[in-house]
Formats: C-alpha cells, sequence, structure tokens
C-alpha cells in the first residue's frame, strides 16, 4: 500500500479574548486521544506496521484577530491613500470626519478591517454618518 489516511481522535482547545465587544479565538492546539484508525483511498479500515510510520506532530494553524482598522481614502475618484492602522473603530472613524470636512463630499471614504482569518472587508459611510 502507497498511501493511506490516518484519523486520529481528540479534542481541539480555544482560547478566545474580548476586542472590540467580541470574542476572538486567539489560540488554539489540538489534543491527540488513544483513538487511532487508518484507512485506504476507498475509506475502508486497514492494519499497517506501525513500526515504520515516521511521527508527524499535530501542528494546527492559528488563528488570525481583528487587530487593526484602516481607512481607505479616494481622493476625488483619482488618488488612492490608505490610512492607519488605528487601534479602535472610533479612532478611524474620527479620522474619516476629519478627512471629510478637508476635502468634502466629492472624495470618497472607506472603513477597512481585518479580520479573523486575514479576511478583509470593506464597507462605505453612507452619507448620513457624516450628517449631525
Amino acid at each position: 500500500m502507497n498511501k493511506f489516511k490516518k484519523i486520529t481522535v481528540g479534542f481541539v482547545i480555544q482560547e478566545y479574548e474580548q476586542k472590540d465587544g467580541k470574542y476572538i479565538c486567539a489560540h488554539q492546539e489540538f489534543i491527540a486521544g488513544d483513538q487511532v484508525d487508518r484507512e485506504d483511498g476507498y475509506g475502508e479500515p486497514i492494519e499497517i506496521d506501525t513500526s515504520k510510520e515516521v511521527y508527524q506532530s499535530f501542528g494546527m494553524k492559528q488563528p488570525t484577530a481583528i487587530k487593526d482598522y484602516y481607512l481607505l481614502f479616494i481622493w476625488r475618484g483619482v488618488d488612492l491613500k490608505l490610512f492607519g492602522s488605528f487601534e479602535t473603530v472610533e479612532l478611524r472613524d474620527e479620522r474619516a470626519r476629519e478627512l471629510r470636512e478637508d476635502h468634502g463630499s466629492l472624495s470618497n471614504y472607506y472603513p477597512l478591517e481585518v479580520s479573523t482569518g486575514a479576511k478583509v472587508n470593506i464597507g462605505s459611510f453612507p452619507n448620513s454618518f457624516f450628517e449631525e
């Protein structure tokens, strides 16, 4: 047999931290149990000589928590600038209002967040956001 799958039953322990009112997974680890099954490419159970099996650790990809907030600024539709990172949404939003006051409604302002798993979320501020 040239190839097989090894299935190890165990537990995942995840540590969460609170940031901006949300709980974000900051670390995780896998604790292997005693139950180990092996199967062929068709999902059928197999037995192998485990003395020939080279040990492979159970590395898990660690999560990326929300860390920073950015402001994407497009001046009159022609010039793009990224501001940040800001530690809070409030600081980013304050900067957006300052830019709006300086450059007016002919420019565009976009909040940018780096989320868990490094997914990038780009939104837009509605006109009502800048009205008091």
